[in-house]
């Protein structure tokens, strides 16, 4: 099967809470491109096997909670690759324009699925990732609120070697922001499209408003210098790499004693989020659910949890 729906597709790689939904709908108001939104599923319940082959996990699929949202037809007689370039057709919808699909992950996986894209990198401070990861409840402390920030960069550096020249463009979230003008003509010239002034009109078609300086550096009046230096050391020489300046002076590893508390601070605190904000009886359920193997009871309360979720999005 030719996956004609696979070719030619533009990629926005970037860790969460690093501006990717500020730029795939900034991309969305350019006539050339069709912005299809996020596909994480794609990658998290796809594996290649030792022939080469792509397996994807279709039961966790059709009950993902974004997969269900978007309102996908369910394929099960598709696997692997045909099963995705199914996917992608149906938000394209036979619609003209480049695919603009995001990502937060899994690069090395995403470039064996759509081999000759193009890739959106855009990176922002890992300080102000792990502030909004932290508001939001994904994490309990600052430590591992900048993991999402590792994993997408570290995924990054292990792509390298397959990247052609030319294949990738980097955006500092900061830029964007700050002059968002030179840096979209920047993308557009990447992209090979003109300018267009539709990339600004996400603002009034759409409830996303635009960021403000003030979205820079936030890290400096919101975290401690205690969470600042636990970033940093999480973050430690692919940070600056980034081009992102360490504050803090002290870079004495930490402990085995202290990594082992902050893991179970983060563990115990997200749980204590969870439970306020889905009910303990959900999260408790979901979490035995899994545990036991016992996948309708685990699907059951994940719903009632994804539900809430959908609720509280913009």
């Amino acid at each position: 099967m030719r996956h004609e729906n696979l070719a030619n597709a533009v990629i926005i790689y970037g860790s969460v809470r690093s501006g990717t939904t500020m730029f795939r709908l900034m991309l969305r108001g350019h006539p050339a491109l069709l912005e299809i939104g996020e596909k994480r599923y794609i990658t998290w319940y796809s594996r290649f096997q030792p022939d080469g082959t792509l397996k994807v996990d279709h039961r966790n699929l059709f009950v993902d909670r974004v997969f269900v949202k978007r309102g996908f037809g369910k394929r099960p007689d598709l696997d692997g690759l045909d099963l995705i370039d199914d996917l992608v057709g149906q938000r394209r919808q036979g619609r003209e324009g480049l695919s603009v699909i995001t990502f937060h992950a899994d690069l090395p996986k995403i470039l064996r699925i759509f081999p000759d894209c193009r890739i959106l990198h855009i990176v922002r401070d890992p300080r102000d990732v792990a502030v909004s990861v932290r508001r939001l409840g994904w994490a309990g402390n600052a430590y591992f609120a900048a993991d999402p920030w590792l994993a997408a960069e570290r995924d990054f550096e292990k792509a390298q070697p397959h990247l052609s020249p030319g294949q990738v463009l980097t955006v500092k979230y900061e830029d964007l922001v700050m002059t968002p003008e030179p840096e979209l003509h920047r993308v557009c010239d990447f992209l090979g499209v003109a300018f267009d002034p539709g990339l600004f009109g996400y603002t009034e078609n759409t409830n996303f408003e635009k960021p403000k300086e003030s979205y820079v550096e936030r890290w400096r009046s919101t975290l401690s210098k205690r969470d600042v230096r636990l970033v940093e050391l999480r973050c430690g020489a692919l940070m600056e790499q980034r081009g992102y300046v360490r504050a803090t002076e002290d870079a004495r590893p930490l402990s085995g004693t202290e990594v082992a508390y902050l893991k179970w601070d983060n563990r115990a605190r997200k749980l204590a989020g969870d439970m306020q904000t889905f009910g303990a009886i959900n999260v408790i359920g979901a979490q035995l659910g899994a545990k036991l193997g016992l996948l309708r009871m685990r699907d059951h309360f994940n719903r009632r949890i994804h539900a809430i979720t959908n609720a509280n999005l913009k």
